[in-house]
């Protein structure tokens, strides 16, 4: 909760994560290790966030991204009451970042979820996560290079 700096100042925003029930999970990564030279870590930037009808109901739902082991949370409002956590999302292999609600040309509504490489071996790109309520469980993907959704 927001905390008043001076007396008879009411916080404007209160604490309401005890209606979420979640916690932000990052992997352990070495940022220095791979690079020593960095100013900072890039590895904890904290989750994305965003607001989105993903469900269509008319009521804005919650959406966090997740970090490498973590998992994207998504978070459908019960008509201002209550959030539910959709349950059938895989967890990351890697960081997610951004997060965006998206309608297609056909109606459909999607997240776009920015998928990182830092901290990953080998050659794979970043790419975009692209989930529906249809395929939360396996989302499509996009990769800037190759295509692909």
């Amino acid at each position: 909760m927001l905390v008043a700096t001076s007396p008879g100042v009411e916080p404007f925003f209160a604490d309401a994560s005890s209606r979420l029930g979640h916690v932000h999970f990052e992997d352990s990564f070495d940022d220095w290790s791979e690079q020593p030279l960095l100013p900072r870590r890039l590895s904890r930037l904290g989750p994305g966030v965003s607001w989105y009808d993903f469900n269509g109901d008319g009521w804005e739902d919650l959406i966090v991204t997740g970090g490498r082991g973590g998992k994207l949370a998504v978070f459908t409002n019960d008509h201002g009451g209550n959030f539910r956590m959709i349950e059938n999302i895989p967890a990351n292999a890697t960081d997610q970042g951004a997060v965006l609600g998206w309608h297609d040309d056909k109606g459909n509504r999607n997240l776009l979820v920015a998928v990182s490489n830092y901290g990953i071996s080998g050659n794979q790109e970043s790419e975009v996560a692209v989930f529906s309520l249809t395929n939360s469980a396996a989302p499509r993907r996009w990769s800037p290079l190759h295509g692909g959704y």
